[in-house]
């Protein structure tokens, strides 16, 4: 699927794709797993990954607070060597801090 959006999509603009890092349950989809996958999309031409996380499981209990997500899009971009884009209340500068948050997506 990656392939023939990349094939359909201008060569000159980025292709962005989002995922969720982790469902926050016990047995479900994990944060190496999603730098397994970054890996993956970035060779087949994703020039960016918007990281998120689960919110679909009633049994997941997931720890809500400001920049509560950042810490997966860091560790995707430090270990996948992909940008990334971070979301989950990211309200206050400290947060961004360090992130993807305010600086330009294509630099590592």
């Amino acid at each position: 699927m990656v392939d023939a959006v990349r094939g359909a999509w201008p060569a000159g603009r980025p292709l962005l794709v989002r995922v969720s890092a982790t469902d926050w349950v016990d047995g479900g989809w994990t944060p190496e797993e999603t730098v397994d996958l970054a890996r993956l999309l970035h060779g087949h031409g994703v020039d960016l990954l918007d990281v998120s996380t689960g919110g679909l499981d009633p049994d997941q209990r997931i720890p809500v607070g400001p920049g509560y997500q950042v810490p997966f899009a860091r560790q995707v971009r430090d270990k996948a060597v992909l940008p990334v884009g971070a979301v989950g209340l990211i309200t206050v500068r400290p947060v961004t801090r360090g992130s993807s948050a305010g600086s330009s997506p294509w630099r590592r």
